[in-house]
């Protein structure tokens, strides 16, 4: 059985010396040539009518040109949901603006009142003159300003007076 396992995978050449010690002539190859082309014949090889693969290209054609324009649309759709998500947003943060605006007006309006800022003066002690006097001051002399570049009170009444010291002595 181990003979015939060996004759029949070939180990027998191995176990035995070979008696033949050329290799046995072969015949030339004849020259081949390949032709590039298909067989009439076979029917796997016969191509598609012209029209066949003109209306495929077409159907490929027009279902690329769908599918181009359906996501398009898709895109147009989610970005004009989404832009109306963003307006939404800022129509609320601009109507509590509008909201604290108006608020603070009112706010402002009370606080700023001439009644409410004479009672708050009598709070604190002070009071209304008996009268009033206005002055009207010309400026002969030079008006001073400050580093900040507000006027010097302090200076310029001291040009003043040096100004009416010079005419009147």
């Amino acid at each position: 059985m181990a003979q015939a396992a060996r004759q029949y995978y070939g180990y027998s050449r191995y176990a035995a010396p070979v008696a033949h010690t050329t290799a046995p002539e072969r015949a030339p190859r004849p020259d081949v040539r390949v032709i590039p082309g298909q067989r009439t014949s076979n029917p796997a090889l016969q191509s598609i009518s012209p029209e066949h693969a003109f209306a495929f290209k077409l159907a490929l054609v027009i279902i690329v040109t769908i599918a181009v324009l359906c996501s398009v649309r898709v895109w147009l759709s989610a970005s004009t949901v989404a832009m109306l998500d963003n307006v939404n947003t800022i129509e609320s943060t601009l109507t509590s603006a509008q909201a604290r605006t108006n608020e603070l007006e009112i706010q402002h309006s009370i606080l700023s009142s001439s009644t409410r800022i004479e009672e708050e003066a009598v709070k604190i002690g002070m009071v209304a003159p008996a009268s009033v006097k206005y002055l009207k001051v010309v400026i002969p002399g030079k008006v001073v300003l400050n580093v900040d570049g507000s006027i010097s009170l302090t200076g310029t009444l001291q040009n003043v007076e040096d100004y009416i010291a010079t005419t009147t002595g």
